[in-house]
């Protein structure tokens, strides 16, 4: 999560009465019926008051109000401790002093909704279903909670690599995540670690998903050899390394490989890399300008018992050559050293010349943070590839070498002094950030000013005057020392809401989350100068779940691009499309700010970063 740097709420202030004399306002309004139980209460006065002789009496009694003064308003706050009982009426006497006039005592009520309190923990299904075993590549995860979630709560993270996009439904019930960019690897088993809590912080105990990719199972072949077939400058004491598409069985396949005229493989030093490489070496030294013709035939089958479907056929021509050039590594992908690097890349390496496929994928290794994966070649042995069945750690540098691998002459590489490595992409997701500013703000010309309140109101009040906030979040600390964040997969930016007053829809219903040029600081020109970039558009405020879980991820991504001209702050505005309806209502959002405990604004990212430097 990245916490609120700077919140307030500030009003384009018009004419209007108060809702009684010495009061301005009172949140909630008086008459609302559909109050949370777990609301704040603001009364803000009409000028400066007395505040240590200021009382406000519930009736019936209430406890474990906390309070704020922010000028002349004054924000009682729930706290961890719930004061207030469901479907309950109460009424709310204020009295106090102004410093200048006569005294106040003024009442208002309201009605608490029917919120039965939550003690069991939530369950949730998942699909794939626990220990699936014939998931494919490109299948979202999607978790079915029993209850709304506290969706800044839950956690979703694979024991290695990286997951998609994460998707809420309105009611925060069903959590949609899709696949890696190019799905989870063939021949993968996933694990992902799940958990979180409902709205009243009850938990569930830190599940484990397990599910299994299968991995395609190609046609029984011979996916080729080396040397390569056709060619006439084989080595009189070459090898011959043949590769398979599956795993075989020993005996068939070796009983069923023919080389003539008049040769075969030797029994004592031949032998199998692995269970698709066979490396042969041949009874009888080849015949100079001989060609020879292998064959593996029909006999040869899988470790399933399946049998070639036709046989494989193959000539090359012994040549008196003495090479002894050794082969080196002229490329790979990813490049020496890189960075940034995607969890499930496969590696290419280009050899340059080619090679004995037996050697070379016998001497192949991982030295560190390596992944399970296979092997495939080009046509001519010039070419490797690994491709991972697992994706590596993020953040984490791969080590690998490829050393004393030959070629047909058998002349090999040799690095031995080097490890060949590339970094891996890291994913984060950004730490609570502490509140770098608190204090009062003043809007240059408005006329009611603004502060940085317990809450942040959005619409338009008693006075007819319209209400705006802004939020600033720092993207500074995104990665730990040493590293930098580069890019942004997904952010959200979460409200918890206090309540509503009135209806918003009278202001054009949907709340507009802007992005704004705040500048050295925020002022009045922030009120109506051009939003940033693209609006969010969120409907239905004022309904469901507790929180409102808007995307931002577009604009986040692009506020991080440009940290050098913005000093790594990212600002949004919110507000209706309509300033105020003119009815002497309050027609609002009320949402918590940073004074609040545990239900601060957050913004949550989930980034890519790599080394600093």
């Amino acid at each position: 999560m990245v916490a609120v740097s700077m919140v307030f709420s500030a009003c384009n202030c018009g004419g209007g009465g108060g809702v009684a004399a010495g009061v301005h306002d009172t949140f909630p309004r008086d008459g609302n019926t559909t109050v949370s139980t777990d609301t704040d209460v603001v009364i803000e006065f009409s000028g400066p008051m007395q505040q240590q002789g200021v009382e406000v009496t519930f009736t019936p009694p209430v406890i474990a109000f906390g309070h704020y003064w922010v000028g002349n308003t004054l924000t009682l706050v729930r706290g961890f401790t719930n004061g207030l009982q469901p479907s309950t009426p109460y009424a709310v006497t204020v009295s106090g002093s102004p410093e200048v006039g006569a005294p106040v005592n003024h009442t208002f009520s309201f009605t608490t909704r029917a919120e039965p309190a939550d003690q069991s923990s939530p369950t949730f299904t998942s699909s794939p279903a626990e220990g699936a075993t014939d998931v494919a590549p490109m299948t979202p995860v999607v978790l079915t909670f029993s209850e709304p979630m506290k969706p800044d709560s839950v956690t979703v993270w694979p024991s290695r690599g990286s997951l998609g996009k994460r998707t809420w439904n309105a009611t925060f019930d069903r959590l949609e995540i899709a696949p890696p960019a190019g799905g989870f690897l063939p021949g993968s088993v996933n694990e992902l670690n799940i958990s979180g809590s409902d709205r009243w912080f009850n938990g569930f105990a830190s599940r484990t998903l397990t599910f299994s990719v299968p991995e395609p199972v190609p046609a029984l072949a011979v996916l080729g050899m080396s040397p390569t077939p056709g060619s006439t400058v084989v080595p009189q004491y070459g090898r011959i390394s043949l590769s398979f598409s599956r795993d075989m069985e020993p005996d068939s396949t070796v009983a069923a490989i023919t080389l003539t005229p008049s040769n075969g493989c030797s029994a004592g030093q031949s032998e199998w890399i692995h269970p698709r490489m066979y490396r042969c070496r041949p009874m009888n030294t080849l015949a100079i300008g001989t060609e020879y013709t292998l064959t593996v035939g029909t006999g040869a089958k899988d470790v399933a018992g399946e049998a070639l479907s036709a046989p494989y056929v193959a000539t090359f021509t012994a040549a008196a050559v003495t090479e002894t050039t050794a082969p080196t590594i002229v490329s790979t992908v990813p490049a020496e050293g890189a960075v940034g690097v995607p969890e499930d890349a496969p590696l290419v390496i280009n050899f340059s010349e080619s090679m004995d496929r037996g050697t070379t994928e016998q001497e192949f290794r991982f030295l560190s943070n390596g992944s399970e994966g296979r092997l495939s070649w080009n046509p001519e042995s010039t070419q490797l590839t690994f491709t991972p069945r697992t994706a590596y750690n993020p953040g984490l540098t791969v080590q690998w070498t490829a050393d004393f691998s030959e070629d047909y002459s058998g002349n090999y590489i040799y690095e031995y002094t080097t490890a060949r490595e590339y970094q891996v992409m890291g994913e984060g997701t950004g730490m609570e950030l502490s509140v770098r500013e608190v204090g009062s703000v003043t809007l240059g010309s408005l006329g009611g000013g603004s502060a940085e309140l317990a809450d942040l109101m959005v619409g338009d009040d008693a006075r007819n005057q319209a209400l705006q906030s802004f939020l600033s979040f720092g993207l500074q600390e995104l990665a730990s020392e040493g590293w930098t964040a580069v890019g942004v997969r997904q952010a959200f930016l979460l409200l918890p809401r206090v309540g509503c007053d009135g209806d918003v829809g009278l202001l054009g219903s949907t709340l507009l989350v802007e992005g704004v040029d705040r500048g050295e600081a925020f002022d009045a020109a922030e009120l109506s100068s051009a939003a940033v970039g693209e609006a969010v558009s969120v409907s239905n405020v004022c309904a469901g779940p507790d929180w409102l879980y808007i995307d931002v991820t577009a604009k986040v991504a692009a506020d991080l691009a440009a940290r050098a001209a913005n000093g790594g702050l990212s600002h949004f505005r919110l507000r209706f499309p309509q300033g105020s309806n003119g009815d002497g209502q309050a027609d609002r959002l009320v949402i918590t700010s940073q004074l609040q405990l545990f239900t601060e604004p957050q913004l949550q990212v989930i980034y890519d970063y790599i080394p600093a430097g």
